[in-house]
């Protein structure tokens, strides 16, 4: 992780970008959606002059999330910020998100499935593998 500022005052991890190169900042949000917004702005900080020092400078943010589907088939909680609610989130932080952001929604996988069950109280999740069987067609031909 890291912080854009170089200040040890804004050095705690609110403030740090998940992956920060060159002039990309990336977030990698499987969070709340409550947390949408603080992730939009993040990499506008990195990437806009301010009055406090800064570590990084970038030039556009990247934000990795799941889509609904990935959501649903990931057994995810219903409050994750997916794909489909950072887009709602882009018409009113029009004027505050002043920097290029690209969003990646990253859709169901298809070559396995997120189980949940209990341990106790607690809620787990475990990957299990699907099977793929391919059906063969079989041609019967009468004269």
């Amino acid at each position: 992780m890291k912080a854009p500022f170089s200040s040890k005052e804004y050095s705690d991890n609110v403030w740090r970008l998940d992956f920060a190169k060159t002039n990309i900042s990336v977030e990698v949000s499987f969070n709340h959606s409550g947390i949408i917004t603080w992730n939009l702005l993040k990499p506008v900080l990195a990437s806009e002059l301010n009055h406090v020092q800064k570590a990084i400078q970038t030039k556009i943010g990247v934000i990795i999330c799941a889509t609904r589907e990935f959501q649903l088939a990931g057994n995810f909680g219903s409050a994750i910020g997916t794909y489909e609610k950072y887009k709602h989130h882009f018409v009113p932080l029009n004027n505050q998100l002043s920097v290029p952001i690209a969003i990646i929604g990253l859709k169901a996988p298809k070559s396995f499935s997120i189980e949940e069950y209990k341990e106790g109280n607690k809620k787990l999740g475990r990957i299990v593998k699907k099977m793929f069987m391919k059906k063969k067609l079989t041609l019967i031909m009468k004269n």
